[in-house]
């Protein structure tokens, strides 16, 4: 007996009911997908690429922050970077592999930054935009095949990759800048300042 047969029930009625729930069911599925593009959201990888990036850039923006002005120019040895030369090394980087995405370097921004952007609020700012530069990537990375291959640093590596080493250089420098903090007696701002925190 077929399930709409039912004599207390106007047939007609009941299909079109069920014509409405399966038209109503097909718009929803279309519009969502279009809604989720919209908003920018990203999944799978790029979402877990962000999240953590952001997560990081936040911590060495925090750093930068609650380091003092005058630390700027400290080094733990002759030779090696200083304070503001770290946090710009990495905004040189993010500029830099941010390019292999689509996204320019800003005019004037060469390989001298490390000596001559030196002032806190200039550094901090430089960190800062640099940081938009690699999420304005993965926003354009999300368009692009992660398994093509771009030069970078002489080699050809996919795009996947390229955003591998963003997130471990920034990563990678972060603990620097938590150990040339520490030695400088500043508690990193997430830590609340207690022993054995990063």
């Amino acid at each position: 007996m077929p399930i709409f047969s039912n004599p207390n029930t106007s047939e007609p009625r009941m299909k079109k009911t069920c014509s409405f729930i399966v038209i109503a069911a097909l718009a929803l599925a279309v519009a969502l997908p279009t809604a989720a593009q919209d908003e920018g959201d990203l999944s799978g990888y790029l979402a877990d690429f962000k999240a953590d990036f952001t997560q990081v850039s936040k911590k060495l923006a925090d750093l930068a922050e609650a380091t003092p002005a005058d630390k700027y120019g400290w080094q733990p040895a002759e030779g090696v970077r200083t304070i503001s030369e770290v946090y710009i090394h990495v905004a040189l980087a993010n500029y830099f592999l941010a390019s292999s995405f689509g996204v320019p370097m800003p005019e004037g921004v060469g390989q001298d930054a490390e000596k001559t952007i030196t002032a806190k609020d200039e550094v901090i700012a430089a960190l800062k935009e640099s940081q938009k530069h690699v999420h304005m990537a993965v926003e354009k990375a999300a368009q692009m095949d992660l398994d093509e291959e771009v030069n970078v640093f002489g080699a050809m590596r996919t795009r996947r990759t390229v955003l591998m080493i963003i997130g471990g250089h920034s990563h990678e420098h972060l603990g620097q800048s938590i150990a040339y903090a520490r030695s400088n007696n500043i508690a990193p701002p997430w830590s609340g300042g207690g022993e054995g925190s990063q």
